[in-house]
C-alpha cells in the first residue's frame, strides 16, 4: 500500500518533466510549484518573456521606491511632530 506522500513523490519523479500530468491544483498546492512553471507555453514566446521581465522589473522598482520612501516620510513626520 502506498501512502499519499509516497504516491506524490513517486508520481513527481515519474513525470517531473511533464507538468501536464498534474492538475493545476495539485501542481500548485500539493507540490508547492508555481503555476508559471505549470504552463510552459507562457514562456515559449520570446516577446512574452521580454514583456514579463520588463513588468517584473518595473514592479520591483516600484515596490522598492514605496518601501524606501514611505518609512522615510513617516520618520520625517514623526521627527517634525516631536521636535515642535
Amino acid at each position: 500500500m502506498v501512502t499519499g506522500n509516497h504516491h506524490i513523490a513517486r508520481n513527481f519523479v515519474a513525470s517531473a518533466v511533464d507538468a501536464s500530468a498534474w492538475a493545476p491544483d495539485q501542481w500548485c498546492y500539493e507540490l508547492g510549484h508555481s503555476l508559471l512553471h505549470y504552463w510552459p507555453d507562457a514562456w515559449k514566446q520570446r516577446w512574452l518573456r521580454i514583456i514579463c521581465a520588463v513588468l517584473y522589473t518595473a514592479g520591483g522598482f516600484g515596490a522598492g521606491c514605496v518601501l524606501i520612501t514611505k518609512p522615510w516620510r513617516v520618520g520625517l513626520i514623526l521627527y517634525r511632530s516631536t521636535s515642535s
